[in-house]
């Protein structure tokens, strides 16, 4: 019988916070469980899960992956690994360490201020550790730090292979979580859902009669017209249906996601529309009530045949419709989401109307030059934001988005055009 993974919680730095230290103590076995039920696999290894500050996370990486590496501390301690380039901006980081054991390094400054990103945080840090349980995951991260560390460096194609494997096994972290994330949320729904329905159902106690006086006999009830008894009306009345739920709380996540350039509804009302003049588009949402979505189009305010839409579908376990999850649901569980979906409509550029183009490889040729224009000016931002040191992890999942857009295009175009003649040929 398989034993439980060893999972050791320590705190590191006088100005740690011992709460934060305390609710991932608290946290942490259920989220090394989560993830063990999800892969349904063997036990992962030692985790040694240290709590500390940004600025030792560089060091601390290092030294354990240097460790683990068998270089001797005099090579490493100066240098400093790829991964924590930025530390600020990592919740966490999962290193091996010496002696068999994996380090997960939380960041106590960012998740001090985000107390309820403590499970995500834990479950992403357990997947990364499964991860480096698997075959061949030791020996490639080791490699690749004895490479950053300049005592074994490798060609170039090598190491660009094992920074690709790392970005993989980054973006599956970022896929299971949600999946582990999502399941949970959904069950804990579930089970609101499942006690609201008992709680209204359950009868209500009867009060026993006073001892003084006899039992009351239930009156018969008074006649309605034509002698039958009168129907119990609803305070709405018979026909009354919930309202639609006035827009402002999805107002707010979507003014948050689009930012100040464009300019939200005056009215709170559906369909909601957004506006910025300066780029002649227009945003407008509303929900498909009868197909439990919300829907998102993008138009020219000059044209409005030209358009470009896209859907999101939210879970809506413990709500009886779209409008009762807009009225109650967690909105804010979803705003990374709802991020994804309007971010990459926005980008998308729209459609020229057809009968302005009656070449189809015209048409296609120039949404191809406007793809690529985008493009150009979104790698623009990215390389800008780089070198300021912001984030840039949205920015590049935004280019990468659009640079699928942009191969669509090219393969419709020649496709379009047809196969291609070879010059030379009849040349002798």
């Amino acid at each position: 019988m398989s034993q439980p993974t060893q999972i050791t919680v320590i705190r590191d730095g006088l100005f740690t916070s011992r709460r934060l230290t305390a609710d991932i103590n608290d946290t942490v076995t259920t989220a090394q469980r989560l993830v063990k039920e999800h892969f349904g696999r063997r036990p992962l290894t030692a985790v040694e899960v240290v709590v500390t500050s940004p600025k030792k996370i560089p060091g601390l990486a290092t030294a354990a992956q240097g460790a683990a590496a068998g270089i001797e501390e005099n090579v490493y301690a100066e240098k400093r690994l790829s991964c924590t380039a930025k530390p600020d901006d990592l919740y966490s980081l999962t290193v091996v360490a010496p002696k068999n054991t994996i380090r997960v390094l939380i960041n106590a400054k960012r998740l001090r201020r985000r107390p309820r990103e403590i499970g995500a945080t834990l479950v992403w840090a357990f997947v990364e550790v499964d991860q480096l349980c698997r075959k061949g995951s030791l020996e490639r991260r080791i490699a690749l730090t004895r490479h950053e560390l300049g005592t074994h460096v490798l060609p170039k194609g090598k190491a660009r292979g094992l920074y690709r494997i790392e970005a993989e096994m980054e973006a599956e972290a970022a896929k299971v979580t949600g999946q582990i994330v999502g399941k949970v949320i959904r069950q804990n729904r579930q089970a609101e859902a499942a006690a609201a329905r008992e709680e209204t159902t359950a009868p209500p106690p009867r009060r026993p009669p006073p001892p003084d006086r006899a039992p009351c006999r239930p009156s018969p009830p008074r006649p309605g017209r034509r002698g039958a008894p009168s129907a119990v009306v609803p305070a709405g009345g018979p026909m009354s249906r919930p309202a639609a739920h006035a827009p402002e709380r999805f107002i707010a996540i979507v003014g948050e996601i689009v930012g100040s350039e464009w300019s939200p509804p005056s009215v709170p009302s559906w369909p909601v529309n957004f506006t910025r003049p300066a780029a002649d588009r227009a945003l407008t949402i509303y929900p498909d009530r009868m197909n439990s979505r919300i829907v998102f189009t993008t138009a020219s305010l000059a044209a409005t045949d030209r358009r470009c839409h896209a859907k999101y579908t939210p879970d809506l376990a413990g709500h009886d419709s779209i409008d009762a999850w807009l009225a109650d649901g967690d909105l804010d569980a979803v705003a990374d989401a709802l991020g994804v979906v309007v971010r990459r409509l926005i980008d998308q550029p729209l459609p020229e109307p057809f009968g302005s183009y009656p070449d189809p490889v015209g048409r296609e040729v120039e949404q191809l030059a406007r793809q690529a224009q985008e493009l150009a000016r979104l790698t623009a931002q990215f390389s800008a934001g780089l070198i300021r040191g912001e984030p840039v992890a949205d920015k590049a999942a935004r280019i990468a988005h659009l640079a699928q857009l942009t191969e669509q295009s090219a393969t419709r175009v020649d496709e379009l055009r047809g196969p291609a003649t070879d010059p030379t040929i009849g040349r002798r």
